[in-house]
């Protein structure tokens, strides 16, 4: 694949890249490392790409399944660490839109690293079925997990506020 084909592809899905950076992101650091090896996983695997499923759905599954595992990484090197999110300590209770959507994401931000993807892909009004192909699931398990996030979305956005 040229470069230039490549960057085509990277500015037409760039908002689905930057989803998932800010989701698995905890700063705007940690953010740009994972928007690199993304796209570096992008254009070493670009080649095995088939046309089997959508290109953004592709996208997605690359992008997810990269980011789990930098957090992972990055979970195992800070395991030893003890961090407070300040994000967390400095809650306002603002009614406004963006604080709402912020506390949605800061609730977000609890989920396991495989249920964030799920809901970041649901929020996205993705079908079950290309949810369950990004995620290597039946569209039936998509669904049960949904709710299952939804409840626990729920509760850790009750913690807080």
């Amino acid at each position: 694949m040229k470069q230039e084909e490549f960057i085509a592809i990277v500015k037409q899905h760039q908002k689905l890249i930057f989803k998932v950076c800010h989701l698995y992101g905890a700063d705007e650091e940690q953010r740009k490392d994972l928007e690199q090896e993304i796209l570096i996983q992008l254009w070493l695997s670009m080649e095995r790409f088939r046309g089997a499923s959508k290109l953004s759905t592709w996208i997605y599954r690359v992008a997810i399944n990269t980011a789990i595992t930098q957090t992972k990484k990055l979970n195992n090197y800070l395991s030893n660490l003890q961090r407070i999110d300040d994000t967390i300590i400095n809650l306002q209770n603002d009614t406004s839109d963006s604080d709402h959507i912020d506390l949605l994401y800061r609730a977000i931000q609890l989920l396991g690293p495989t249920d964030k993807a799920m809901m970041m892909l649901y929020l996205d009004r993705l079908k079950h079925t290309e949810i369950a192909h990004i995620m290597g699931i039946t569209p039936s398990n998509v669904a049960t997990k949904i709710a299952r996030i939804k409840n626990q979305l729920s509760k850790n956005i009750n913690k807080l506020k």
